[in-house]
């Protein structure tokens, strides 16, 4: 078996989309049991803030697009991302905190 045209050049293994246009669809990510578990050294590095319960970060500070629901949350934690699943965005307002959304809903 082989390519029906013997003038492509694909080689053996076919091809491969180069590494910057992959990267394009990159989106870094975040589930809301890691921020939960981390909020506390993200306090103290001064990349979020904490005023009597509640805690505030931006997800911009973390490199951080998207916040994914896994996982439970135990903090109220004040979110700036741009962008959150449903289920993340239920699970911290069910915390007691709130997530504000940079880019609009999809």
């Amino acid at each position: 078996m082989g390519f029906p045209d013997p003038d492509w050049d694909f080689g053996k293994k076919g091809f491969v989309r180069p590494q910057d246009i992959r990267r394009i669809y990159h989106v870094n990510t975040l589930n809301i049991k890691d921020l939960d578990l981390t909020i506390e050294d993200l306090t103290q590095k001064n990349i979020a803030t904490k005023t009597g319960t509640t805690y505030t970060i931006n997800m911009k500070d973390l490199n951080v697009q998207k916040i994914l629901g896994r996982g439970e949350i135990n903090n109220k934690i004040n979110i700036t991302v741009n962008k959150a699943s449903k289920r993340a965005i239920e699970k911290i307002e069910s915390a007691g905190g709130k997530v504000t959304l940079l880019v609009a809903a999809e």
